[in-house]
């Protein structure tokens, strides 16, 4: 994780490997920059920052719903 973030940090598009993920439980929708829900406490959600998945340059982002059942 430590050398994907130095990667994001500095920059660099073509990191060597790596992922980063990030666990909430709240979140707010908008819509055309406008709040259109409010808090959505107990909404479990997991965001994942991960080399290209396609082997190209850049990150791949992931946003996960965690309510329920998952493999993950």
């Amino acid at each position: 994780m430590e050398l994907l973030l130095k990667h994001i940090l500095t920059g660099n598009n073509n990191p060597p490997q790596g992922s980063i993920s990030f666990d909430s439980s709240d979140h707010i929708r908008f819509q055309n920059g406008q709040n259109v829900s409010g808090h959505n406490y107990g909404c479990n959600r997991r965001l994942v920052i991960e080399k290209n998945i396609q082997g190209g340059e850049g990150y791949t982002v992931s946003i996960y719903n965690m309510d329920g059942m998952h493999p993950l």
